[in-house]
């Protein structure tokens, strides 16, 4: 006979695991993020944006690298090295910037950027 308990406490374990991580790996739109009402519509559209860039674009070259990953101070350098090497236009580098910034200060709980 097998021991179910310890089955559904490792399950449980699992999950919890499974559920912080989510939160610092994943791609949050501006309404997961909660942060609607901070932001102009013009906002918005580039946090939108920002984040179709980096789903398919940055995807696209190399390994998904997550908002979560890095402090929202250090995105800006990160992402004009990138922007350069890519080919981005300097609205695409401002709105990938943008986005990330915004997910990692909500991540690492820090001012919101602007």
């Amino acid at each position: 006979m097998r021991n179910t308990g310890s089955i559904g406490a490792s399950l449980a374990v699992l999950f919890a695991t499974t559920a912080c991580l989510s939160s610092r790996y994943a791609f949050p739109s501006a309404t997961e993020l909660g942060v609607t009402g901070r932001f102009s519509e013009r906002e918005l559209d580039d946090l939108d944006e920002g984040r179709t860039l980096a789903a398919i674009e940055c995807a696209g070259c190399h390994r998904m690298t997550w908002p979560g990953e890095y402090r929202p101070e250090q995105w800006p350098r990160i992402i004009e090295d990138m922007g350069r090497r890519g080919g981005f236009s300097e609205e695409e580098v401002h709105q990938l910037t943008f986005y990330y910034q915004t997910v990692s200060a909500v991540r690492w709980g820090a001012p919101t950027a602007r």
